[in-house]
């Protein structure tokens, strides 16, 4: 059978850094799918967006040919290539949230993907079917976008790349913001559209995912390590000393009540009670959609409460008003507290460079003069694992996973005494994911405490102790057990 797709001798370069991205040859016929996997900055999200003749800025071309059922894909960036893309293609990007009209409804917005023509019936029950398959809520079609969780926005862009029944499915890390069971609705999904005849090439760092769905794992590296040359590294940084967890309190919290957005529906989270202490990680677990964001974007001031308080060091901390006010906390508060978001291309502005970007809370909020503040953010971008190259470049000319770095050196620029993370290590392979454990550990043996939202194991097994939240209670559990994720009480 003559492949569907098929990349033959592709190599592809980066103009930023004057470095190739070569891509092993991949062949697929129809009902076969290939995960894409390597280090971030390797390529693999360059890959897709090759596939769907849209480049970005820097990127080009050099070597190889793109064959869709035998003949060559349309040259990037042409109107045959949106045409092709259009009649043939469903994409996921790696930021679905960002994708999504935050003023249109979830149901119309999946119902893009459908077909011209299509009839208004037909639409809606089809919207309706794929929603249900991801296991969306039943009021999912009628919610906007900011009223769903990452990991809900995330399958509803799903919904939109698949409800079309397109023959070939690009998925740029389909399953980052999900925990284990909605993760295997994406599985199942895909499968679905594998026994149709399609084919997909899917981008993920979750190889167990990949490998329970019968996936071909094709590794893609950085030149330097396609050609056996040294890969850049960051400058030599000391050991990685023990946190010393057990310390003061240093953030708590007292019968914090959490509405839904939108106000409709019992509270997401209930008269929830937690200690976070000095230089102590605790991880935040639980299903997708329960509340996890909303109740770190109450902690950060960001979204209002319905009851409750919180405390810094003993102080209260100012929160968010019913008004749509964010909370007023002065520089020092808001120093203090930093919210590390699980959105890095909605967090970084696209005209900053990532120097500048993480220079600015170190000069802004600690009152750091331009040249430390720079110093600063050059020395945190490394740490990070940030090449020196990357450190002048935008937004849009870095991975996913170099992005979430760099969003997490800015968090860390202003010498947080409370670090508030969400998914930190989505968009990462295991090793860099452990750069910037590490990094955290570092801060934390300095007495800087963090709470992690994760669905990541890793992330859950250096947990000092781990909470779940299920059914709008907030509980704890028992210690993270290394290597085999989070144990929970079993009346969880």
């Amino acid at each position: 059978m003559r492949p569907l797709l098929e990349l033959d001798g592709v190599r592809l370069t980066d103009r930023n850094s004057s470095r190739d991205l070569p891509c092993p040859p991949i062949a697929l016929e129809p009902g076969e799918a290939v995960v894409l996997a390597g280090p971030s900055g390797a390529g693999k999200t360059t890959v897709l967006r090759l596939l769907l003749g849209a480049l970005r800025p820097g990127a080009d071309l050099a070597a190889g040919a793109v064959r869709w059922d035998g003949a060559p894909l349309p040259a990037p960036g042409t109107g045959a290539a949106r045409r092709w893309r259009r009649a043939h293609v469903g994409y996921l990007a790696q930021d679905p949230a960002g994708t999504l009209d935050p003023l249109r409804r979830i149901g119309p917005a999946v119902a893009d993907g459908l077909p011209p023509g299509t009839p208004r019936s037909a639409r809606s029950r089809r919207v309706t079917e794929v929603l249900t398959r991801l296991g969306l809520p039943d009021d999912a079609a009628r919610r906007l976008p900011h009223q769903l969780s990452g990991g809900q926005a995330q399958r509803a862009a799903l919904a939109r790349a698949v409800v079309g029944e397109p023959r070939l499915l690009l998925l740029d890390e389909p399953t980052s913001a999900l925990d284990e069971d909605a993760a295997g609705l994406v599985a199942a999904e895909v499968r679905r559209h594998l026994a149709r005849g399609g084919v997909a090439v899917v981008v993920s760092h979750d190889r167990s995912w990949a490998e329970r769905s019968g996936h071909r794992i094709v590794e893609l590296a950085a030149e330097e390590e396609a050609s056996g040359g040294p890969a850049p590294l960051p400058a030599p940084l000391p050991p990685r000393p023990a946190p010393a967890a057990g310390g003061p309190v240093a953030l708590r919290v007292r019968g914090l009540t959490v509405g839904r957005p939108g106000g409709s529906g019992p509270p997401l989270v209930a008269d929830a009670d937690l200690d976070l202490r000095r230089g102590e990680l605790v991880a935040l677990l639980g299903p997708s959609g329960v509340g996890k964001s909303t109740f770190l974007g109450v902690l950060a001031g960001l979204h209002p409460p319905l009851a409750g308080r919180v405390e810094l060091h003993g102080a209260p901390l100012a929160l968010a008003d019913g008004e749509g006010r964010t909370a007023r906390r002065d520089r020092a508060a808001r120093a203090a507290v930093q919210l590390l978001g699980q959105d890095p291309d909605g967090e970084l502005n696209p005209a900053h460079r990532l120097v500048t970007a993480v220079a600015r809370p170190a000069r802004v909020l600690r009152g750091s003069p331009r040249a430390r503040a720079r110093a600063t953010a050059l020395e945190l971008l490394t740490e990070t694992g940030l090449e020196e190259e990357l450190h002048g470049r935008r937004p849009g000319a870095c991975s996913g996973g170099q992005r979430q770095r760099a969003v997490a050196a800015r968090s860390l620029a202003a010498d947080p005494e409370v670090l508030l993370a969400d998914e930190p290590t989505s968009a990462l392979d295991a090793g860099t994911a452990k750069t910037l454990l590490d990094v955290l550990d570092r801060r934390r043996a300095a007495g800087m405490a963090a709470l992690v939202v994760t669905h990541d194991r890793a992330v859950a097994a250096r947990a000092d102790r781990v909470y779940e939240l299920r059914d709008g209670v907030l509980r704890e559990g028992h210690r993270a057990v290394p290597g085999r994720g989070p144990a929970m009480p079993e009346e969880a």
